[in-house]
């Protein structure tokens, strides 16, 4: 009887410790959590409510539905990954993408920052005071001579054209900005401050106040004024020091959208496998674009190869914008070359090249973008500019182009109170007809080199131009 009562302890004692391991076994079983951020797009609007809700109930997190494209972003499990790819109802699934912050391309290496002492002192601030307006884009794009165009009595500044850029934010305490500035979002979750730089260079190209600010770099005061000074900015922080992702720039586009800014100015770029047209960002361009909005984007710095264009410089109604040479800035700062001694007549190597993985010819235009001056936050940025600093590649063409087309744009609406704007398809041609040839191969060049006067000129009726036919456009070509 005691044996037996032994073993039927026994025998408890082993099932109370089995279940004990296996309750311990699943406990310690770690559960599959979110962890990887992607961008769901679906085929139809129609599923959006369901796709969302699926998404919550297998605890994804950060769900954020987009409003102007078919599309959710969220940070989901590789399960509830694997159920997204086999949904019918979802069009494709992609990661977030990090977008890294534009880099300048290799330019005056070892050149101190502007906000840092310089043994170089270029010219007195006497002589400063009848320099050039800087930057040399406002003489090699012609900006300062279409300043002087008058229509009904008033010069072609900007005026009336809003300009949206998606960037790491621009400095609205910079005196040479701070009027051009008319609304600033910031989708990073950074705050407002542009510690980068970056975007504060880009929306100096285009509507800086022309205000003077020290150069310490060249020890000397500059004016410096963006190619279209009436112009108002927009600006949506979708990037800072450490870059963004793809979730945070969409989001600033639909914001720039339903602001109905007449241009968008983006020097941001990426890859996207396939090159199709089909990424959510090339989406969200495309909603632009069939918004009636002039989407001016770099070509990128990964040239001088064939086929080195990123997205959405890809998206074939995108005004695709690769980067001439100057060089002023060189002989200001006698950095390979002496002053007065420089051209500014080149596409420069690192610009981005066609053709597109589907056989579409870019980039649309050059503009001017190695090298020369910008703003800088006056409280300074992570490389150590105050002020105004050194800038250069594809991300500063970007912006001087869209600066230029919105003194074109500015004069059209000066010529035509009241009416819409034209189609893309008009400043495409526009642009592309009163370019100044630099010489290259389309697929390097285009047509040539952004000529602002040219083009405000040819809205006018006036000058040469080579515009064919374009749908609404009233004028005729002329010889």
């Amino acid at each position: 009887m005691r044996r037996r009562i032994f073993i039927l302890v026994t025998a408890l004692a082993l099932v109370v410790t089995l279940a004990g391991g296996v309750l311990y076994a699943v406990a310690a079983t770690p559960v599959a959590k979110p962890t990887m951020k992607v961008i769901v797009v679906y085929k139809s609007r129609s599923d959006a409510k369901a796709i969302v809700g699926r998404l919550a109930a297998r605890d994804s997190t950060g769900i954020y539905p987009f409003r102007l494209i078919p599309a959710v972003a969220a940070t989901v499990s590789k399960g509830t990954l694997e159920a997204l790819r086999a949904d019918a109802s979802v069009a494709g699934v992609y990661p977030d993408k990090k977008i890294a912050p534009p880099v300048d391309p290799p330019g005056a290496e070892g050149a101190a920052p502007s906000g840092a002492a310089s043994p170089v002192a270029a010219a007195s601030g006497a002589a400063a005071a009848s320099a050039p307006l800087e930057s040399e884009a406002l003489q090699l794009t012609h900006a300062q001579d279409a300043w002087k165009i008058t229509v009904k009595g008033q010069a072609v500044m900007g005026q009336g054209i809003r300009v949206g850029l998606t960037d790491t934010g621009a400095d609205p305490m910079h005196p040479n900005l701070a009027a051009a500035i008319e609304a600033y979002r910031d989708f990073t979750g950074s705050g407002l401050q542009d510690r980068s730089g970056h975007g504060t260079a880009c929306s100096s190209c285009v509507a800086a106040q022309g205000l003077p600010v020290f150069n310490s770099q060249t020890g000397t005061t500059m004016r410096y004024a963006g190619m279209a000074r009436k112009a108002r900015i927009l600006m949506a922080k979708v990037g800072d020091l450490g870059g963004g992702t793809d979730s945070q720039f969409i989001r600033g586009i639909e914001w720039l959208v339903e602001e109905q800014v007449d241009i968008i100015s983006d020097s941001w770029a990426g890859f996207a496998i396939p090159q199709d047209g089909a990424d959510p960002v090339s989406l969200v361009v495309m909603v632009a674009i069939d918004a009636g909005i002039t989407y001016c984007v770099s070509a990128g710095n990964d040239g001088p190869g064939q086929g080195t264009l990123g997205t959405p410089s890809v998206v074939r109604g995108a005004l695709t914008v690769g980067a001439g040479t100057g060089n002023r800035e060189f002989s200001q700062i006698r950095f390979l070359t002496r002053p007065g001694a420089y051209m500014g007549d080149q596409v420069i190597c690192w610009s981005s090249r066609g053709p597109t993985s589907q056989g579409y010819v870019k980039p649309d235009i050059m503009a001017f973008g190695a090298y020369g001056w910008a703003l800088a936050p006056m409280a300074g940025d992570a490389h150590g500019n105050v002020g105004i600093q050194g800038f250069g590649g594809a991300s500063m063409a970007a912006p001087v182009c869209a600066g230029d087309l919105a003194l074109a744009q500015c004069a059209w609406k000066l010529a035509h109170p009241g009416q819409e704007l034209p189609a893309l398809s008009y400043w495409q041609k526009l642009l592309a007809s009163t370019a100044t040839d630099l010489g290259y191969p389309a697929l390097d060049q285009s047509s040539g080199l952004v000529n602002a006067e040219a083009a405000v000129k040819a809205v006018l009726g006036q000058g040469k131009w080579m515009l064919v036919s374009v749908a609404g456009d009233k004028a005729s070509p002329s010889g």
